[in-house]
């Protein structure tokens, strides 16, 4: 089988397609006493134990009995987890407008970002000037590399967050020692091309954080690597983005048509590497490629004999085994799916950013890494195809497109959910003066899904680590206890404006280039419907020996290409801002 077929099926692999959905959630006090692997055979019902709540846990179960228990409540080896003390990534820094500075929202705490000149090097601070709260995102970045208030004109360095300039004072020293004119910087560092902040704010004496707790990709540690990368502002909350990326088998069905495909649905054979802890997990999983060819007989009359009789159809099935995948959560934003293929090893890297109660930040990168040695002829290929490689703002289009994929129906199931948990999206959160009630507490979710199938195994482990770590740390007055908006327009949905246009410098180049070219385009229209109408001096210069009807044939075909660019440019405006609908897997030619 050609390689670019492994690589697209093993994009697409997945899917416990209808695999006897037999199997309901076992409650057990003993998790020692269980297997080590999942079974993706038809599942088997499993035993409910009347156990007290604290000590219930989620498994799945296949036809050799239980599968795996899902880190219990309780446990002692889970560790501790504080989710401020964590590095989040913000932006790709090639993709980051350097010229301003920008707004960002961390757990609901909202801060600006700016890279200064001086430094060489990102800065972060809360997004508020101590003097009269204007947001700083609003000013500027002075000659010195500090951030400088749009209001007053107070301005902060980013190491501290102290004052360094307050034109109005005519004893601006002792003024900015004060530490209420100081502001709350946070710790920023650049690595592997993305801008990291450390959630908890700066204090005087403080350590920063070791550079090692930040999760990158060990994919860019090597040699050759080639990515592609993008982020977009998902209408989703962390939580389901999370839980959707690290389902593989969904795929074939939702992404149908942009990088899936549902005849190649398979069920996931999981086998868990390390136990659920504070940082993660880690699993390894593997399927088939089934090749399929279908004979069908030959259709019978209405008057044949065999007329009553069914059409049989014969399958001959051949399962072709690709090496074991792994998929690893490190806790709590950065999760990747790896998969070893004939001559190089494709990386999916998901990180997930809270952003907002119901929002987050997607920052995707797509790396690869060829086994074979290089040589002359290879890189040569290499470099061709770099050469004809898309622009980035197309890339970012079709990226966009496979994730608006999941933002209708994500939006819409977790409002379902949120519903089903009283309106409650984190587990034991409550609103001020509410009291915990049996809908917010750990392992309500088990309720509100039927897991049915072992393809589930990496939203319950996730689902059981959000159980020992939630409720997310809002930032005060966050409306995060509540989800608000529960109804979004699909317009709103597919607003790559607001998603993606708005902080990627590539597509904003982009925009202004198609505006450019419209512009042109248009004017070279004109100028030929003129010289078509009046058959100017300047026509008969640059076609002297020409007959006047190939002229204006030539004239015409001219304008039909300036019609068509002009078309096609007015496509591309439209779809740097907006997403198509209906979804490419519901199109009448993909069914």
């Amino acid at each position: 089988m050609p390689t670019r077929w492994l690589v697209a099926l093993a994009l697409v692999l997945g899917t416990q397609q209808c695999c006897a959905l037999r199997s309901t959630y076992i409650q057990s006090l003993s998790a020692s006493a269980l297997t080590r692997s999942f079974s993706c055979k038809p599942l088997q019902l499993c035993t409910t134990f009347q156990m007290p709540r604290a000590c219930r846990t989620v498994v799945l179960a296949g036809s050799d009995g239980i599968a795996e228990s899902v880190a219990a409540p309780g446990d002692t080896n889970f560790g501790e987890f504080d989710w401020k003390k964590h590095w989040y990534p913000i932006a790709f820094d090639r993709f980051t407008d350097k010229d301003a500075p920008f707004a960002f929202t961390l757990l609901g705490e909202r801060l600006v970002l700016w890279w200064d000149p001086v430094d060489s090097a990102w800065s972060a601070m809360r997004d508020v000037c101590p003097h009269r709260l204007a947001p700083l995102s609003e000013g500027r970045v002075n000659d010195k590399g500090d951030i400088e208030c749009p209001y007053h004109g107070w301005s902060f360095e980013g190491k501290t967050g102290a004052c360094t300039s307050i034109p109005q004072s005519s004893t601006p020293e002792k003024v900015s020692n004060d530490k209420r004119a100081c502001g709350s910087a946070l710790h920023t560092v650049l690595a592997q091309g993305i801008i990291w902040v450390w959630a908890a704010p700066i204090y005087p004496g403080q350590e920063e954080p070791s550079h090692s707790l930040i999760p990158v990709c060990q994919a860019f540690e090597n040699e050759g690597v080639t990515t592609d990368d993008v982020s977009i502002d998902l209408p989703y909350d962390y939580t389901l983005l999370l839980e959707n990326v690290m389902d593989m088998s969904h795929v074939p069905f939702t992404h149908h048509g942009t990088q899936g495909n549902r005849k190649f649905a398979r069920p996931i054979h999981y086998k868990i590497k390390d136990p659920l802890k504070s940082s993660g997990f880690l699993i390894e999983w593997s399927s088939s490629i089934q090749s399929l060819t279908q004979s069908e007989t030959p259709p019978t009359t209405a008057n044949s004999p065999d007329s009553t009789t069914d059409t049989q159809t014969t399958d001959k099935q051949t399962i072709k085994p690709l090496p074991p995948a792994k998929t690893e959560f490190h806790a709590p934003s950065y999760q990747y799916h790896k998969l070893q293929l004939p001559g190089f090893t494709l990386w999916i890297v998901i990180y997930a950013v809270p952003t907002t109660p119901g929002q987050c930040r997607l920052l995707a990168r797509f790396p690869v890494i060829r086994k074979t040695p290089s040589t002359d002829k290879s890189a040569l290929k290499l470099n061709i195809k770099r050469l004809f490689q898309k622009p980035v703002f197309l890339q970012h289009m079709m990226r966009n497109q496979v994730f608006e994929d999941d933002n209708i129906f994500l939006h819409a199931q977790e409002r379902e959910l949120a519903l089903r948990l009283g309106g409650h999206l984190h587990t034991d959160t409550a609103l001020p003066g509410e009291s915990t009630n049996e809908k917010t507490k750990p392992g309500a979710w088990t309720s509100s899904y039927y897991l049915a199938t072992t393809s589930d195994t990496p939203v319950v482990l996730f689902r059981r680590w959000l159980d020992r770590t939630a409720p997310l740390p809002w930032s005060p007055g966050t409306p995060a206890a509540k989800y608000y908006d529960l109804t979004w327009e699909k317009e709103r949905l597919l607003d790559r404006r607001k998603s993606h246009l708005n902080h990627c410098l590539p597509c904003q180049k982009a925009a202004r280039m198609l505006k450019v070219g419209k512009g042109v385009v248009a004017g070279i229209a004109g100028a030929l419907m003129v010289m078509c109408v009046s058959h100017t001096a300047l026509m008969k210069f640059l076609l002297p020996s020409v007959s006047l009807l190939t002229k204006k044939l030539i004239t015409y075909v001219l304008l039909a290409i300036c019609g068509g660019a002009y078309v096609v440019i007015g496509q591309l405006q439209s779809r740097l801002v907006q997403g198509p609908y209906p979804p490419t897997r519901n199109l009448r030619n993909q069914r």
